[in-house]
């Protein structure tokens, strides 16, 4: 999985703060996911190789719905899954409504609250039913299913991760 070969190369690098060197990388595929724009898509043969459905003209939630098709396939690894639920738990933190693109500086205080486990907050107001309305959408995405499924698995760390994100 990504953090894996992260946490890997800084240690192979003589870094010992691996957590912040990791949490760029999940945060900039974070922000890239929870955008509500159109992305563009290249290699559209990859996803049709995988058997992943993605509409002809995808937004970059299309793109994370077929991310998560990955949680119900048996020989997934554990690294994986445990970053996909990351991935997605922490743009629950990011995204803010009304907002189409932000960039890491416009989000560092959500960003801190996620590595501190803090709970997730938005910025505008009515702030809980904005809350409310993001869990929706990532339900609606399949994020709900996808952890429910996870709860499952056989090893531990997956099963943590898949109850981090429902909360």
């Amino acid at each position: 999985g990504w953090v894996c070969l992260y946490e890997d190369l800084a240690r192979s690098l003589g870094i010992a703060d691996t957590k912040s060197l990791i949490g760029l990388s999940l945060q900039q595929l974070a922000i890239l996911l929870s955008r509500d724009t159109f992305a563009p898509l290249y290699e559209r043969q990859d996803f049709d190789r995988l058997g992943m459905q993605v509409p002809d003209n995808p937004r970059f939630r299309d793109l994370a719905m077929a991310v998560l098709q990955v949680c119900h396939v048996k020989t997934t690894r554990v690294h994986t899954l445990c970053d996909m639920l990351r991935i997605f738990r922490a743009c629950i933190y990011i995204e803010e409504p009304g907002e189409l693109e932000r960039y890491p500086d416009d989000c560092e205080d959500e960003w801190k609250a996620f590595l501190s486990d803090d709970p997730a907050e938005k910025e505008k107001e009515p702030k809980d039913q904005l809350l409310e309305w993001l869990q929706a959408k990532y339900d609606a995405m399949g994020a709900t299913a996808a952890a429910l499924a996870l709860m499952e698995h056989p090893e531990q760390v997956v099963q943590v991760n898949a109850v981090r994100l429902l909360l």
